[in-house]
């Protein structure tokens, strides 16, 4: 049982881990758009 349970807490925290990723890496993609953005406004 501890063991079990131990597994589905690494599984957790793995996901938890790509959930975090994925926000960090859509924040980039969002900071990009506006630098994109902001470039274009200057031109």
């Amino acid at each position: 049982m501890t063991e079990i349970k131990s597994n589905q807490i690494k599984s957790n925290q793995i996901k938890s881990n790509q959930i975090k990723s994925n926000q960090i890496k859509s924040n980039q993609i969002k900071s990009n758009q506006i630098k994109s953005n902001q470039i274009k406004l200057i031109m």
